[in-house]
């Protein structure tokens, strides 16, 4: 698996291994082990993601297997992706920055694409690899998926290189938003599109934060933009030559929706929807803004 982190991102046993197995040649080379990595601003922030990640992995609390396999973010993720259908390629390239343990990757499977999925999290990653794997030796699987550690803060792919880029529940993760933005618009083709999906910034967002703190089912770590609303997507896309669609929803708690099975609250997301998505005061203050933003010709 290609690595391309850097900085305090480098995990330093790698280092190590990398560093003994080739000590002859390096030493040839005039080099000498690093020490001492800094662990400086956008760095440092990213740092704190790193460890979050590699923690939540495999933590005997919630992983983020099992979180992403609940009845609420099962069925939203469903949603999320059917709305998207139309405008999905169906082959062509496809770039996933912040890909996880696969959790949106396993759901373009079935699409002769080529993929390209990073995190900066190798253990999410080694699992997402594991599960890609597992799934194309049971056959059924016609895209073709590589996997690479990197940054989200800075694509290590050329310009103009991808059909689609899909982001979804990154941005709010990253120190600097409007970065990621340009990177997007930067590798797709004129064209095409970015698909993404993030915290809005809802009124209701009083009661979600109220019913973590008192029953916590994840641990978030968020970035300066913990929410996300319609106004700032614009003003990161827009500079960039991207349009915007947008809408929100899910306006029901995770707290409630999980008392259900995948088939209820698939019912209740798709019902409250409909319903709130009729009300001028409701309408644009879901949990969530699902969005595709078109790089311009």
């Amino acid at each position: 698996m290609l690595n391309f982190l850097t900085g305090a991102l480098v995990y330093s046993d790698n280092i190590e291994t990398y560093w003994n197995k080739n000590i002859q040649q390096m030493k040839a080379l005039g080099l000498e082990p690093r020490k001492n990595i800094q662990n400086n601003g956008d760095d440092h922030l990213q740092k704190v993601q790193q460890d979050h990640s590699d923690w939540f992995a495999d933590n005997d609390e919630t992983n983020y297997t099992e979180f992403s396999n609940t009845p609420f973010w099962r069925c939203v993720d469903r949603i999320v992706l059917d709305s998207w259908t139309s405008s999905m390629p169906i082959h062509g390239s496809v770039l996933e920055p912040g890909c996880g343990q696969g959790r949106f990757t396993r759901y373009l499977l079935d699409r002769p694409l080529d993929i390209l999925a990073f995190d900066l999290s190798r253990k999410l990653l080694a699992e997402a690899s594991e599960t890609y794997n597992t799934l194309r030796a049971s056959g059924g699987v016609k895209a073709e998926v590589s996997f690479m550690a990197a940054d989200a803060t800075s694509f290590p792919v050329v310009d103009r290189s991808f059909d689609a880029v899909l982001l979804c529940g990154v941005l709010h993760h990253l120190p600097k938003p409007d970065i990621t933005c340009a990177e997007i618009a930067r590798v797709l083709t004129p064209g095409r599109v970015y698909f993404g999906t993030e915290n809005n910034t809802s009124v209701f967002r009083g009661v979600f934060d109220l019913l973590q703190y008192l029953f916590p089912l994840w641990k978030e770590e968020a970035g300066p933009e913990a929410l996300i609303s319609r106004e700032t997507l614009k003003s990161w896309l827009n500079p960039t030559g991207m349009d915007l669609q947008s809408y929100t929803h899910v306006y029901v708690p995770p707290h409630l929706v999980n008392m259900l099975s995948n088939a209820g609250a698939r019912s209740v997301l798709n019902i409250s929807d409909a319903v709130c998505k009729k009300l001028p005061i409701v309408k644009d203050n879901g949990g969530l803004i699902t969005f595709v933003s078109r790089k311009q010709n």
